[in-house]
């Protein structure tokens, strides 16, 4: 719609068994999505998502008929409903559109919603709710091919009764050598988490990777993360992960065509 500035989609299945009555239970589950995008200009693009699953169970063991007293009785006791859904948007725009060194600016918000029904009640402790937001600047310039990134994150999520809120910055630096045959990253991270009310724990993570690639076929990478994890009632925690890698890339050759 509006000279394709606007794309809208969705989709809706529905699933059920035990057509005849005759099985000791049955499934029944409701899935939908939706999804839209608008991008107004060139430099502006959102995206909005939405998602439900549902899904729906009732049990009918031979004890609720041999132990109920009249054919009223037990009617929802076995009744178990799942449900989840979740939403998320994205608004992305470029502040500078040059070639050699393009910037743009990333915002996005997630939600996710999860909760358990028992003869048409939430069970106490089983539900939870999830909220995310990130904001990032990413910097290009493809002539000394590096790339800098900063972002910001935080996220709230409730877990029956309780709360936990974390937060904190990232910056990302990425930098290729020899006509893009070393690839060089490092990262800095540092968040904290916080429990109704109480500070948990204060995390900081620096990581190092590096690649080197031969003939497109071999690539070798090496990776040092070192974390340090202090705050709450447990011990400061420091931990040091080292990885190396080898892959080989099997490349099939192109079939002709006449």
């Amino acid at each position: 719609m509006f000279k394709n500035k606007l794309n809208l989609s969705g989709s809706l299945g529905q699933q059920w068994d035990d057509l005849d009555g005759t099985k000791s239970g049955n499934l029944r589950r409701t899935v939908s999505a939706y999804n839209l995008n608008f991008n107004p200009t060139p430099k502006l693009t959102t995206t909005l998502s939405y998602t439900n699953f549902q899904t729906f169970t009732n049990v009918k063991p031979q004890f609720q008929y041999i132990n109920q007293l009249t054919s009223y009785d037990n009617l929802d006791t076995l009744n178990f409903r799942q449900l989840s859904q979740s939403a998320n948007a994205n608004i992305n725009y470029v502040l500078d559109t040059s070639r050699q060194n393009p910037k743009s600016i990333s915002l996005n918000f997630s939600f996710q919603d999860a909760y358990d029904q028992h003869g048409g009640r939430v069970t106490k402790g089983n539900s939870s709710q999830f909220y995310n937001f990130s904001g990032a600047l990413i910097r290009t310039n493809l002539k000394k091919g590096q790339t800098v990134n900063v972002s910001a994150n935080a996220t709230y999520n409730t877990i029956g009764k309780n709360e936990i809120i974390t937060l904190g910055p990232t910056v990302t630096y990425s930098k290729q050598l020899f006509k893009k045959k070393l690839m060089l990253g490092s990262s800095v991270s540092y968040n904290q988490s916080i429990s109704d009310g109480k500070l948990q724990s204060r995390i900081a993570a620096l990581r190092i990777n590096s690649g080197y690639a031969i003939k497109k076929k071999h690539n070798f990478t090496i990776a040092e993360a070192f974390m340090m994890r202090n705050g709450g009632i447990q011990k400061s925690i420091y931990g040091i992960t080292s990885t190396v890698a080898y892959n080989y890339n099997f490349a099939y050759p192109k079939q002709k065509t006449k």
